[in-house]
């Protein structure tokens, strides 16, 4: 649509009217960025971002993990230093090699003591179906707190354990199953207590996580796991800040996308 705008813009300023070149120059470069995101990788390098610098690099335009020849004892992650995002929609691009699993970090919180470690909520690239996409908390012992295709809530209230009971409320439904080894796009929608995972545009989990120990902002990371070496590419990183009427109308949409069905 902004590129047939444009074009009307221009094919009017040059026939009709000599202002309406000037709104030209004026509106397409906002129509282009009508859309709100923010990138947060700038195609050429890692500025901006924190790693182990050994297991990272950008080729081509796609900054890419590995360890391969690099074994690690624990899951480490290239960090985003920029703004710590409240309530957002995040979105990139991952393919993943070996056989592992990676994760993408948001609203996450620095380990103490541990380089490049994280705790907090993950969306979890997994080759698993039941984990495609589902929310994991990463070292805060709480574990998996939704797994593929469930909604769930969480109540603040501790059991005998002293711990939250994530609620099962509803079922998303489990299909397609993503290949891992081709690009697929991440999404996590964040507002409030209300997480939204969606990979290719399908809702894989819906989560009210009113925990305690879960916090409101923090960092955004990706995951290089421990175990069998294994690849990250990733490209096209970008994040929205949400508020308002906004916020509920990108959880609205995210909710009805149809689901496409391969053919």
């Amino acid at each position: 649509m902004t590129g047939y705008l444009c074009k009307f813009f221009w094919f009017t300023g040059r026939t009709y009217l000599a202002g309406t070149l000037a709104l030209f120059l004026f509106v397409c470069p906002v129509l282009r960025a009508q859309d709100g995101f923010d990138a947060l990788f700038n195609g050429k390098d890692l500025d901006g971002w924190e790693g182990q610098a050994e297991l990272w690099e950008v080729r081509d335009g796609i900054i890419v993990g590995s360890t391969e020849g690099h074994p690690i004892a624990n899951n480490t992650f290239l960090i985003h230093r920029g703004s710590k995002p409240a309530n957002f929609h995040l979105k990139m691009k991952l393919k993943m090699g070996g056989d592992n699993n990676s994760g993408i970090m948001y609203r996450a919180q620095e380990i103490e003591g541990i380089s490049h470690a994280l705790s907090g909520p993950q969306l979890d690239v997994h080759p698993k179906l039941e984990y495609q996409g589902m929310y994991y908390s990463e070292k805060t012992g709480r574990g998996i707190v939704a797994q593929r295709g469930q909604k769930v809530t969480v109540a603040e209230e501790l059991n005998a354990k002293g711990r939250t009971t994530p609620k099962v409320t509803g079922e998303l439904g489990k299909e397609p199953i993503f290949d891992l080894s081709e690009w697929n796009e991440y999404e996590v929608i964040a507002v409030n207590k209300r997480h939204i995972h969606l990979i290719n545009g399908v809702v894989t989990v819906d989560v009210i996580d009113r925990d305690p120990s879960t916090a409101s902002s923090g960092v955004i990371g990706i995951q290089l796991h421990q175990g069998p070496p294994m690849t990250v590419e990733v490209k096209d990183i970008a994040v929205k800040s949400l508020r308002g009427a906004e916020a509920r109308e990108t959880i609205r949409a995210a909710l009805e996308r149809p689901v496409k069905k391969k053919d």
